[in-house]
């Protein structure tokens, strides 16, 4: 596999608060995006969504390279599983992660979650309806507040349209690997779903862009979607407008997420 491009940043622009990591290896490239966290628990100062990275960048590396779409995630889940026991962790405490994996042996791609990938110029992006939902609900609070003389500096300050969503975005653990309207896919050390799994063949000699969702588009160079994404900062940095998310660039922040991006060719 030859590498072209890898790029992480924290939204933070703090390596250490980044909930994002990249791994390259001869048998394997993968985005891993920890679920930003919903509880105030720290693991040797650490949050969940970091820790989880960290657990699964570390398993990923001792796969076996012909190892079936599957068993990948079933092991990779199994090591969520024995931290949550060993750390008593339960509810929002749980480490949790997306996932999207190049297997060099199998030439494909695979995703449980809503990591994202380009390839043939076409982006494949894995939304859940749930997001889908508390962006729109979100949007509306922010909207309505504009009309109310409300202004976007104050509700950058103080998002009237996160604290909307709050609850169900704490709730929504009870939805994740449910077959349900909003259910959706995430290891976090409960038995994954199946069905839930997306398998893409990939032919040999293409270029391959894997990346989090902390991009609002990718395009065939890191530059151009770096570019598109200050582009929709600088516009929107509610992030309401042009896209309906679930938070913005608040205060301190670089983005409204951190963001990963790798690009190559097997």
């Amino acid at each position: 596999m030859k590498l072209l491009e890898s790029f992480v940043r924290g939204k933070f622009n703090d390596p250490d608060r980044c909930e994002d990591c990249i791994v390259s290896t001869d048998d394997f490239i993968a985005v891993i995006d920890g679920v930003t966290t919903k509880s105030d628990r720290l693991y040797d100062g650490k949050k969940s969504g970091r820790m989880a990275a960290e657990l699964l960048c570390t398993a990923l590396h001792a796969m076996p390279q012909d190892i079936a779409a599957e068993e990948l995630f079933n092991r990779l889940n199994q090591v969520i599983h024995g931290f949550c026991i060993e750390h008593d962790a339960h509810g929002n405490e749980i480490p949790r992660a997306s996932i999207i994996v190049y297997s060099h042996q199998n030439h494909e791609i695979l995703q449980y979650g809503d990591c994202q990938y380009r390839m043939n110029e076409i982006t494949v992006h894995q939304e859940s309806r749930i997001d889908q939902m508390n962006g729109m609900l979100r949007q509306y609070t922010l909207e309505k507040e504009l009309m109310k003389g409300n202004t976007a500096e104050a509700l950058l300050n103080n998002d009237l349209g996160r604290l909307a969503i709050q609850e169900n975005l704490k709730d929504q653990y009870l939805f994740e690997n449910m077959d349900s309207a909003f259910g959706y896919p995430v290891l976090n050390g409960s038995p994954i779903n199946p069905g839930m799994i997306k398998r893409t063949a990939v032919q040999k000699g293409t270029m391959v862009i894997l990346a989090s969702d902390g991009y609002p588009e990718l395009f065939d160079t890191l530059q151009e979607t770096e570019e598109h994404l200050q582009k929709i900062i600088q516009e929107d940095p509610l992030c309401y407008k042009l896209q309906s998310l679930t938070k913005a660039v608040y205060p301190g922040q670089c983005s409204y997420d951190d963001r990963s991006y790798i690009r190559f060719v097997d």
